[in-house]
């Protein structure tokens, strides 16, 4: 295969073009000095695309060439770089077998060709060639990977370019197109655009970038930018709350929201009191050109607030028939101009509520014809009432459509289906001619009902849907699934199976992947909560490509510290979710060697450290050690590495941000915290719009920083690194403390060699006492995890969980999941006995509470662990041999935890201190307080009346406690404000809210000379 030299220093060397093909006689291609025109946040466009495919491939050759390539645009492909479509194409490009073959359509859906593209290198040109302008965004990236160029995040020190400036030549012959046709990781909050950032300003400092720049790299790079099926708009019918006002004003019929509305002067308002009812809109009825024409108020229940020309902080009532005949107007025009930008391409009717809609107690009290569809269907002589086609589906039993006028799921699909039968109708009242688009494609097939499953329309309809042109992506947020009718829909993936019984593939899921407003404030929210292990990436993703989904949109944040190599595998897998997670950990491997040069392996235990499964626990023992690894890594970089010291540099803005954070600076007077917000931008390790709305009020950087700082680099120079992380090492230093398994027991025997799953209960630990219950929120904590015994096969085993009985949704009856496993102590791992998945256990209704009972036939002697699902707040979990009514336990029960479980305030729990314990080193993770640790000098059932004493472990750090002589081999109590179970690290994390249900490992029993209960 021939190659194309892009660069050479060879004397007389003429590089070459980059090739835009461009025939306005046909009307293919583009014009490069207008893409050029085009503002930056064009690239959701699709001359934009171009644009941004041409600017990343020349951008990749500049760094790895230091030379500038040369653009232009031609009809003439047979020299240079060129970038062209398929319809574009000269013949000898287009009638190549090998391109058709690349770019055929599979057929297996209307998308699968959309971003096909080819590449081939020649001796005189290397071709790119695509259906689509997305389709030349992949090939532009992979063009420059099959070179070397990788971009490995945001920020200017985040590229790997080797070093061409000798030669560079291409050569390569490949084809792609993605497995996922909609890759949407996106940042909200318009961090890319200025908020929070730098954005369409120069920059004093040339190693500077603007956040369109590195946004622009980043995108094209992770193949973010490009997509084979339209995006899902959202918050859409805010976008008619103006013309609905507007036909208010004109016709004097207040319906329309799904809000008590009043239309009236606004002298007339400013005499009346704010109404206390949420949501209570004031539509001005006052006449141009009075100032208050035209004006719209909202009610706080203290004043009233003038909404935006834009849109209400209300919600649209589509039971109206004067707001569905507006939003059907406005569909019309919108689809138009689709099909006038794009004869061939889907045109989309966005039809999603105002972010999610409205509680259901606003919709069913406010909505106007809680029958309107049934009515609809009676007038045009429709079929309703047909056989259910979810009937038998998880369990649902509905034999028969129905209408539930309180179901905004049921009022969401029927808006969907209504207006595309109303379009329909008005497409076919049109010429013959107007019916179809400039190149003959019928209208009817190519529009697409386009909303989310989401908030309060978050299940499936009552009722069949009989049209396929609805496009549905499934989001969270859920407020029904799991409960009543839909209890066994509990996921976002047991939608999508639901709706694909009427919709066809491919499906679409939403998820929020960091919201860094809410969850990296404060140091709760240093650690990334979500897995992002090569093994549970490729597990989630395959999982959900395997079940059809084919889009996905993702919420992400400009917070690379916490999420940056999880993006970039992220970014991988979607693009090729057949890829396993063993090449995924390759791919990892790689990012890291290309990152971190000769220090990638301490950075790999840096990493691999900090994920979730593995982050042991969220305190200063693990900062401090984290920190150590970024230091370890800093002193294995050898000063030939520039680029290596940078990103290691960049990496420490991140626990900077924490640093300044702990140490009270975050408050608008540190001018340490105004410097970060300027020379934090290159890195992009923190999302610097959280931080600057929560503390200025303020999203401009420059102004934060103020003109002073704002007019220098925005970045921190070597030196001002190395002070300022000097100060960070010393305020979380690597705390040395005892470790279990570093221990021996009082036998001699060594701790790490134990089998800590190998548990009992002992006699000694049973002393007259209240037995508690473990509350918690069970709504959305996850710490019903639970360790018991059976000393037989056919014993009874299992638990209690009950909640208050309450009419909120938070209380409401549910299904909880839950699933059994079974320590094998030969092969070292847990069985699975029953799956959480498929197990479910129906909540039974109390005088006061809600009940559920699981119990099981242990199949064998042994150890189980209990793993629950969600379930009602406010919730208490404990033995079956608890007696609920009487409040005391009717017989000796284990039941152990072992996690960092987090929960309300409530009794005090109890762990077990080995003899030969020397220190009581634990870390503290909660800022709740008033944390107390109650020592004893002896066991209590030998000595009720033992000396204690109590230790202060209030505050959020390791404390290492030395024992007096006589409190080892004791137990020990902490209690509380809230809770939050302490990282034990020099005993077993084994806590129980009774002693008497507390199991120790038999090993530890053995060596303590405690007795074996039963045995």
């Amino acid at each position: 295969m021939p190659k194309f030299v892009v660069w050479s220093d060879a004397p007389g060397f003429v590089a070459p073009d980059i090739v835009v093909q461009y025939n306005p006689a046909n009307g293919t291609g583009a014009d490069w000095s207008a893409l050029l025109m085009m503002p930056e946040a064009s690239y959701v466009y699709d001359a934009g695309k171009l644009r941004d495919a041409v600017q990343f491939l020349q951008d990749a050759v500049r760094k790895m060439t230091r030379q500038t390539l040369q653009v232009r645009s031609s009809a003439n492909l047979a020299h240079g770089i060129v970038f062209t479509t398929l319809a574009g194409a000269t013949e000898d490009i287009k009638n190549d077998p090998k391109v058709r073959k690349a770019l055929a359509d599979d057929d297996s859906d209307a998308y699968n060709a959309n971003e096909a593209y080819y590449i081939r290198t020649e001796t005189d040109r290397t071709i790119l060639v695509a259906n689509t302008n997305d389709g030349l965004v992949d090939a532009a990236a992979d063009l420059a990977e099959s070179a070397g160029y990788a971009v490995l995040g945001m920020g200017p020190n985040w590229v790997d370019a080797p070093d061409r400036s000798h030669s560079l030549k291409f050569d390569v012959k490949r084809s792609g197109r993605p497995g996922y046709y909609l890759r949407r990781p996106t940042p909200t909050s318009g961090q890319a655009y200025g908020v929070g950032t730098i954005y369409a300003r120069q920059l004093s400092d040339p190693a500077d970038e603007t956040v369109d720049r590195s946004y622009q790299r980043w995108r094209v790079g992770a193949r973010l930018t490009s997509h084979s099926m339209p995006t899902f708009p959202g918050h859409s019918l805010q976008a008619y709350h103006q013309a609905v006002a507007r036909h208010i004003r004109d016709t004097g019929d207040t319906a329309g929201f799904l809000a008590p509305t009043v239309l009236g002067l606004d002298a007339q308002r400013l005499a009346t009191p704010p109404s206390t009812v949420s949501a209570h809109l004031w539509i001005n009825s006052d006449v141009p050109p009075d100032p208050e024409a035209g004006k719209v108020y909202l009610s706080t229940g203290l004043t009233w607030v003038e909404q935006s020309a834009s849109a209400f902080n209300a919600a649209l009532d589509v039971s109206v028939p004067a707001v569905r005949s507006i939003v059907l107007a406005g569909v019309e025009n919108t689809t138009e101009a689709a099909f006038k930008a794009n004869p061939n391409g889907i045109a989309q009717m966005a039809i999603e509520p105002e972010d999610g809609g409205v509680p259901d107690v606003t919709f069913v009290k406010y909505r106007k014809n809680p029958t309107w569809y049934p009515d609809y269907l009676i007038q045009n002589g429709l079929p309703f009432g047909a056989p259910y086609a979810l009937h038998g589906s998880y369990g649902l039993d509905q034999p028969n459509e129905q209408w539930d006028p309180t179901s905004q799921s049921d009022t969401m699909y029927a808006f969907a289906l209504w207006i595309l039968r109303e379009y329909d109708r008005w497409i076919d009242t049109l010429p013959a001619e107007q019916r179809v688009t400039s190149s003959g494609a019928s209208k009817k097939t190519l529009v697409r009902a386009t909303f989310y499953s989401y908030n309060f329309h978050d299940v499936p309809p009552g009722f069949n849907l009989g049209d396929s042109r609805l496009r549905v992506m499934v989001a969270g947020f859920a407020k029904h699934r799991g409960l009543g009718k839909w209890k066994a829909f509990r996921t976002r993936l047991d939608i999508v199976k639901a709706l694909q019984v009427w919709l066809p593939k491919p499906s679409a899921d939403y998820r929020i992947l960091s919201n860094a407003y809410y969850n990296d404030w404060t140091m709760s929210g240093l650690p990334a909560l979500a897995d992002f292990s090569p093994t549970a990436i490729s597990e989630d993703y395959s999982t959900y490509y395997d079940a059809g989904v084919r889009a996905m949109a993702i919420e992400t944040d400009f917070n690379f510290g916490k999420f940056g190599l999880g993006y970039y595998l992220t970014a991988k897998k979607l693009w090729n979710p057949a890829m396993s997670a063993r090449q995924l950990d390759a791919i990892r491997d790689q990012w890291l060697q290309r990152s971190f040069g000769n220090a990638w392996r301490t950075m790999k235990e840096y990493y691999d450290f900090l994920l979730a499964p593995n982050y042991p626990v969220n305190s200063t023992s693990s900062w401090g050690h984290a920190i150590q690894l970024i230091a370890d890594a800093d002193s294995q970089i050898p000063a030939a590495e520039a680029a290596v010291k940078s990103r290691i540099d960049d990496l420490k803005q991140y626990w900077y941000y924490y640093f300044l954070y702990d140490t009270g600076k975050m408050n608008n007077t540190a001018p340490e915290t105004r410097e970060f917000v300027w020379k934090g931008q290159m890195a992009y390790m923190n999302a610097m719009y959280a931080l600057m709305r929560r503390v200025y009020g303020s999203t401009d950087a420059a102004a934060v920083a103020g003109p002073a700082t704002s007019s220098g680099p925005a970045h921190y120079a070597a030196v001002e690194t190395a002070s300022w992380w000097q100060q960070v090492r010393a305020h979380w230093p690597e705390v040395n403390v005892d470790r279990f398994d570093d221990a021996t027991l009082a036998d001699g025997t060594p701790a790490i060699g134990i089998d800590q799953n190998d548990l009992t209960l002992v006699d000694e630990f049973v002393w007259p006492g209240s037995y508690g219950q473990f509350l918690y929120n069970a709504g959305y904590q996850t710490s019903g995890v639970f360790l018991t015994h059976a000393n037989q096969g056919g014993q009874t085993i299992g638990f209690k969980l009950w909640w208050p009985k309450l009419d909120e949704s938070a209380f409401a009856p549910r299904n909880v999941y839950y699933g059994v496993e079974r320590w094998n102590p030969s092969g070292l791992s847990w069985e699975a006995v029953l799956d959480q998945s498929t197990t479910a256990q129906p909540s039974v209704d109390m005088p006061t509470y809600r009940l559920v009972q699981a119990a099981i036939s242990a199949p064998t002697a042994g150890i189980f662990r209990f793993s629950l699902g969600y379930a009602g707040n406010v919730a208490r979990l404990a033995p079956l041999t608890y007696d609920i009514d009487a409040s005391h336990s009717t017989g000796r029960s284990p039941h152990t935890y072992f996690k960092l479980a987090s929960g309300l305030t409530q009794l005090p729990v109890y762990s077990y201190i080995p003899k030969g314990t020397h220190s009581l080193d634990l870390d503290v993770w909660d800022q709740s307080g008033n944390k107390k640790l109650r020592i004893y000098s002896a066991l209590l059932s030998k000595n009720p009346s033992a000396p204690y004493r109590d230790v202060d472990i209030s505050a959020m750090k390791t404390h290492r406690i030395p024992l007096q002589p006589g409190e080892d081999g004791t137990i020990t109590r902490i209690s509380g404000n809230g809770f939050a179970f302490p990282y034990l690290h020099s005993v077993p994390q084994l806590w129980a809210m009774s002693p008497a249900e507390l199991m120790v490992p038999r090993a530890i029993a053995a060596a303590d000379g405690l007795t074996v209960a039963g045995g």
